[in-house]
This record gives C-alpha cells, structure tokens and sequence, in this order.
C-alpha cells in the first residue's frame, strides 16, 4: 500500500510537468493572503490530526499516511511554486565547499 503513495507523487509530477503553464497561471492567479492563509490552515489541520492519533494511542502518530498531511503537503508544494526561484538558493558553489558542507554534516 505504501508503494501506491509514493507512486503516485510520481505519476502527479509528470502530469504537473505537462501542464505545467497552466498549473502556474492557475497558481499565479491565487493571492498572497489567501495562499498563505491555506497553507497555515492545512497545517494546522495536519497536527491536530496527529494529537488525535496519539490521543487513540498511536505509537507514530507522525509517521503515517494521512489525508490531511497529503493535502498540506500540495498546498505547500503550491505556495513554494508561487515563491518561485530563490536567489539565495540560486549561487553556484563550487565542489570543495560543498564537500565541506557534506563533511560537517555527517560529523556533526
């Protein structure tokens, strides 16, 4: 069951790539406030079924396919479409500080 739900993101990717255009004209036309909005809201909504699942004595709670967490994870797959390119994000590294970064993390 759980290779369904990674299957699936797959198959969404390819038809999003496909309509692309279209996904970000949709997504364009959406305000700010009201994405931002959404997004907080589903967040909310994803938690608070996670303390219901741990309230019914699930071990991890947080660990599960849930509807509201696959819902939150589209809205803000959505809000980053939105953001769009971060320039930050954008600067090209060069191979050894990025092997430094590797380094680090996996000592610390």
């Amino acid at each position: 069951m759980a290779l369904f739900g990674f299957i699936f993101y797959l198959w969404l990717g390819v038809i999003l790539n496909r309509y692309f255009d279209r996904v970000m004209n949709y997504i364009n036309r959406i305000s700010w406030p009201i994405m931002i909005i959404t997004v907080v809201v589903l967040f909310v909504l994803a938690i608070l079924e996670s303390f219901e699942l741990l309230s019914l004595g699930s071990k991890d709670a947080y660990n599960t396919l849930r509807a509201s967490n696959i819902i939150y994870s589209f809205g803000m797959f959505a809000l980053l479409l939105k953001i769009g390119n971060i320039e930050v994000l954008q600067k090209k590294w060069n191979q050894d500080k990025l092997h430094l970064v590797y380094t680090w993390c996996i000592m610390f």
